[in-house]
């Protein structure tokens, strides 16, 4: 914690109570006893001190004990150092808040996991900016930015689909997003509806989340057909004559999307970001990991959709 150019004191997360108050302030935290070093001391006498504390971080200030100069980090093979600001930062990029949410997913991929933990929606809802998508949800814009700007080691799912073509996403979202959804609905539907009827007294909300679930499996089971015979089947031609037809099919595309955006956000509220309650039994975790599951596949399989192939497709039928 800075007080302008003066280093204040070191806020650690297990020295937060997890029922703090998140209106509370930061420096009701501050440890101002944190471990410091001089910037001109010896680095085997900071070495040293990392062991001895049994820590991975020190803070360097300047030789007056008062100016912050950056952190010291011991890696985590515990063998090597680096500055943090060289080796963390230099990897960073500039995330600008005022671009649009999709925008900056398209531009990197693992950009999806972060704001997916943070609920922020980066596909229906992906055409507003970061700053109003962050108010939206209550997070300070520029602390968000700069966790999208930190370097993500890229998993098997975080795919730049924008430099492949139009049929080779399309057969992807088929093969990997419908594919599971045929596999899921039906023995998802199953569980929720058993979690229902055997808790559904001691946990009301569980008969609308039956509900809300047979909804959504109804939409999606009539929506996989009409995009797989109608719409992209334009994937593989380019310069389709029925262009209108074509982007009036997408438009009703994008209409269900949202309904099932919708869908998705009241399961997420009923279940309480599907965190189950204390005595919840194997069935209902089950249940709610997989509804979690549900979520994220879909976020990806409908941003895919929304804001690669259908303007992929409606460009090449222009």
């Amino acid at each position: 914690v800075l007080e302008g150019d003066a280093y204040g004191g070191a806020v650690c997360r297990e020295d937060v109570p997890e029922d703090a108050a998140g209106s509370e302030p930061i420096t009701a935290y501050i440890d101002r006893a944190a471990p410091t070093v001089r910037g001109s001391q010896p680095l085997a006498e900071a070495v040293g001190i990392l062991e001895e504390l049994g820590g991975r971080r020190l803070v360097v200030l300047a030789d007056d004990g008062v100016t912050y100069r950056g952190l010291l980090c011991l890696r985590s093979d515990r063998r090597h150092l680096c500055l943090d600001a060289e080796c963390h930062a230099a990897g960073a990029a500039t995330v600008d808040p005022s671009r649009r949410v999709a925008d900056l997913v398209l531009e990197d991929p693992t950009r999806a996991r972060v704001l997916e933990g943070l609920g922020i929606d980066y596909c229906c809802g992906g055409r507003i900016s970061l700053a109003d998508a962050c108010a939206a949800r209550g997070h300070d814009a520029a602390d968000v930015a700069a966790l999208l700007g930190e370097s993500r080691t890229p998993g098997s799912e975080d795919v730049d689909w924008t430099t492949r073509p139009a049929a080779e996403l399309a057969r992807h979202i088929v093969e990997t997003h419908h594919a599971y959804l045929r596999d899921e609905l039906g023995p998802l539907g199953e569980l929720v509806e058993k979690v229902a009827r055997r808790h559904g007294d001691a946990h009301p909300e569980l008969l609308e989340v039956r509900d809300r679930f047979a909804t959504l499996a109804v939409e999606l089971a009539q929506h996989l057909p009409k995009e797989e015979l109608v719409v992209f089947p334009a994937a593989s031609r380019p310069g389709a004559d029925d262009g209108e037809g074509i982007a009036q099919a997408i438009r009703e595309m994008e209409g269900e999307h949202d309904a099932v955006a919708e869908l998705l956000v009241s399961l997420r509220e009923l279940t309480h970001g599907y965190v189950p309650p204390a005595a919840a039994c194997m069935s209902y975790r089950a249940m709610l990991a997989r509804l979690a599951e549900l979520e994220v596949d879909t976020h990806r399989h409908v941003h895919e959709e929304n804001n690669i192939l259908f303007p992929a497709i409606l460009a090449g039928t222009a």
